[in-house]
């Protein structure tokens, strides 16, 4: 049964022009369908009134209206009722201080029952002795702020620092929040957006059922696995999953960086496998002196063993694949779909597919070379350099592999990355809706957590933004202007 509040307005007096003044304020909450007795029996408790010895007197004032109306039977209060139900009474809001003997006050009603108001009464004087302990010292709560920025974090990839946070309430509300403040701020508000993370792993069940419906036979290139951290059981365990997804394939080799824990799974799940390291984490890890060889680079090199990372001494045809580049260049495309919880950021990583998915067969349908754009003037440049050089005739094509050409580009993205139903569509088996995925046993650290791995010295003490020619790969230039680069004839 519906409940209604009302206020009531007692002590006080009608004066001349029948306004209720110099009264006391207090509220009840009353039933729709309540009799005039259960009304009285209501106000009387509240205001601690004896009816044996005493009687109440019920008026109220009807907006637009100078005389008060009386409830006196069963009918008054059904009008009553019916006139609060339609917000024509009470259509007034009224702020006031939390001082009773302040003045301050700010009163505003409705108009036509719409979103707009009109300010009826706004007397701006703080009189009250809280002035000075309460108004000059406004505090605002991280609830409060979480709930003012919550707009302003639904893009995930938006990026709104606390430091940003900080400048927008003193701009928008005059107050100074600390950073910690606002740092919980967000936080709240993105929990709020987000939810919380057993919500989320309680969707994967139903949506990696709904994912294999709609792609039958059809995997994403890559492989996720969601760990407490990076250890040795931790990698050991992605790579027995993968292994039973991708089983054993012959010419199968792994490049990574030279992580411990990678290096200690490899052989226990891939025995016969290769596994090579990345060549830029590789130079990286040895200071990059390529010129100045360090007997401590040397030594790290042929610590590392010469078959990791020389092509020469690969046990099998590694090709062109030095580095881990793929992988490096997914994660720097999802840094900050990481932060969201496991469902949302599996629906980044198959949007972002598609995307992909769609683009590259949209080029290569659309590319009327023999080439993809990107090969062909690789190839061209290529053909330039090599026009002294007395060899066997053969058309350029005929030096590239079939990969690079539009037709295999075609055939690679042939299989398109449709969208999931509406999840309202989804039919789910009772057996899939049952499972229960619970989040990993996880201890958040203290402190501010972190979102970048930890550099070697080696890596910060290089400079940024250094660029070399891709032509005769010295520094300083670029194949622009590469004094080095052949002359057309």
């Amino acid at each position: 049964m519906t409940s209604l509040t009302v206020l009531l307005r007692h002590s006080g007096k009608w004066n001349g022009e029948s306004n209720y003044v110099e009264y006391s304020i207090e509220g009840i909450l009353i039933k729709e369908y309540a009799s005039y007795n259960d009304l009285v029996e209501s106000i009387s408790n509240q205001l601690g009134i004896d009816l044996s010895s005493k009687s109440i007197k019920i008026q109220y004032k009807v907006e637009g209206n100078s005389t008060p109306m009386e409830i006196h039977n069963d009918m008054g209060y059904r009008v009553y009722v019916e006139l609060k139900k339609e917000n024509r009474e009470f259509g007034i809001y009224a702020l006031l201080c939390m001082s009773e003997d302040c003045e301050w006050r700010f009163k505003a009603s409705s108009i036509n029952k719409s979103e707009l108001l009109k300010v009826r009464e706004f007397i701006d004087n703080h009189t009250c002795p809280l002035k000075k302990k309460v108004y000059e010292q406004r505090q605002t709560s991280s609830s409060l702020i979480g709930g003012m920025i919550k707009p302003k974090l639904a893009n995930h990839k938006r990026k709104y620092t606390p430091k940003d946070i900080i400048d927008d309430v003193k701009s928008d509300l005059g107050v100074y929040v600390s950073y910690m403040l606002a740092w919980r701020a967000k936080e709240k508000a993105m929990n709020f957006l987000r939810g919380e993370p057993a919500d989320s792993y309680k969707k994967l069940p139903g949506y990696l059922y709904t994912m294999d419906m709609t792609y039958p036979g059809h995997i994403l290139p890559l492989a996720y696995g969601v760990i407490d951290s990076e250890n040795d059981a931790a990698w050991t365990w992605f790579f027995e999953q993968f292994k039973i997804a991708y089983g054993d394939r012959e010419n199968t080799c792994i490049v990574s960086d030279r992580n411990e824990s990678i290096i200690k799974s490899v052989p226990r799940v891939y025995p016969d496998v290769p596994h090579f390291a990345c060549i830029w984490h590789l130079w990286n890890n040895s200071d990059g002196e390529g010129e100045k060889v360090d007997i401590r680079v040397k030594e790290y090199l042929e610590l590392a063993g010469y078959e990791k990372w020389a092509r020469f001494y690969a046990p099998v045809n590694r090709g062109w694949t030095m580095t881990s580049n793929i992988a490096e260049s997914i994660n720097a495309a999802l840094v900050s779909a990481r932060e969201l919880p496991i469902y949302d950021f599996l629906e980044e990583v198959r949007k972002m597919f598609g995307r992909w998915n769609c683009s590259n067969r949209k080029e290569a349908t659309q590319t009327y070379t023999m080439l993809g754009k990107k090969y062909q003037e690789m190839l061209t440049l290529n053909e330039a350099m090599s026009t002294r050089i007395t060899s066997k005739f053969l058309m350029p094509e005929e030096y590239c592999s079939n990969y690079y050409k539009p037709n295999t580009v075609v055939m690679t993205y042939d299989v398109p990355v449709y969208p999931l139903p509406d999840r309202n569509d989804w039919n789910i088996p009772a057996h899939v809706a049952e499972e229960v995925v619970l989040p990993p046993k996880w201890k958040r650290p203290p402190g501010r957590p972190k979102k970048k791995r930890d550099k070697p010295l080696s890596e910060l003490m290089q400079p940024k933004n250094q660029h070399s020619c891709s032509i005769c790969g010295q520094g300083g230039h670029n194949k622009q202007t590469c004094i080095n680069a052949p002359h057309r004839i």
